[in-house]
């Protein structure tokens, strides 16, 4: 049985304090916050969750073995690296850090004292995605070709970091997971329309060493509401697309054959795991702690997906 103390109850923030309120793995539940609308928030959920203002306060309570950092990125660091400094194992939401040494930092002081260190990749930890790796890891996609991605909206139009900052993170960590090899190349084009310095809509590019090439579209300036991912290999096609209720992952006999000659029969739709990523995610958080194993998304692969990000759009 795991006490976790979050830190952040705003956006996104509030779903860990939900979440984290269901797991019976997760027996106390702290929370703190600036604003008092955020905590009136908790306490919707639960009354009974200890509620504070202050992330010292759950940062120097020293029955809780976990904290879950939900806040601005540029808090990122300081807020983890007091936690870690406290005996405290840390979840932080992506990205881990905005400067490459701060994320170096954060992994050598938890691998000093044992702690787990992990990153809010939540994608890595949807079923489908599980599906899709384990499905190219058999061999049945055959080599594996291209990667493309789309994950666009009208809005939410942000002022302090451009769309690739702010969208592009789950993108670039699924298909570096699903190619599984080191990145040669990256690139990426934006444009900033709605406010000038800070990109509403951004293209990327990925060239792998063993040859499968990723890209990307990431925008708030869209007119359609899109989540989704294009797999092409050898002998088949894999289409998984997020909006979709019943159908989220499709996969396409589709191929070119001999003589050139396109082939087509048909596709199938996999059984997935219906659980929800965030509860698979804080669960794995809990595991970790109490079994003291490496996460899936560990520090190395936060520090990983933050350099490639950094090198197609460095921060100003």
């Amino acid at each position: 049985m795991t006490q976790i103390g979050v830190i952040g109850a705003g956006g996104w923030g509030i779903n860990h304090v939900r979440t984290y309120n269901q797991l019976t793995d997760c027996t106390r539940l702290m929370v703190s916050d600036l604003f008092e609308k955020n905590l009136e928030k908790v306490k919707e959920i639960n009354p009974e969750i200890s509620v504070r203002t202050k992330a010292e306060e759950l940062i120097n309570d020293e029955s809780l073995e976990g904290i879950v950092i939900a806040t601005t990125s540029d808090s990122h660091y300081p807020l983890a690296k007091d936690a870690l400094l406290k005996g405290k194992n840390v979840f932080v939401e992506k990205p881990l850090c905005l400067d490459l040494d701060q994320a170096k930092d954060l992994i050598k002081i938890a691998e000093e004292k044992n702690l787990v260190l992990m990153v809010g990749h939540l994608l890595l930890y949807h079923p489908a995605v599980t599906w899709i790796k384990n499905y190219i890891k058999s061999g049945e996609l055959g080599d594996l070709y291209t990667i493309s991605s789309q994950r666009l909206n009208l809005g939410k139009v942000r002022t302090t970091e451009n769309a690739f900052w702010s969208l592009a993170p789950h993108d670039v960590s699924i298909m570096m997971h699903l190619v599984d090899s080191n990145i040669k190349k990256s690139s990426g084009i934006g444009g900033d329309f709605i406010n000038k310095g800070i990109e509403d809509t951004f293209f990327f590019s990925l060239e792998f060493e063993n040859g499968v090439i990723g890209n990307g579209h990431v925008s708030w300036l869209d007119p359609n509401k899109t989540r989704q991912f294009t797999i092409v290999g050898s002998r088949r096609m894999i289409v998984f697309d997020d909006m979709s209720k019943n159908e989220k992952v499709k996969v396409f006999e589709k191929r070119v054959g001999e003589g050139l000659s396109l082939i087509d029969e048909g596709y199938f739709v996999p059984e997935l795991d219906k659980t929800e990523p965030l509860k698979l995610e804080c669960q794995h958080f809990i595991d970790c702690i109490k079994n003291k194993t490496q996460p899936l998304t560990d520090g190395k692969n936060g520090l990983d997906v933050t350099k490639v990000m950094l090198e197609i759009s460095p921060l100003k």
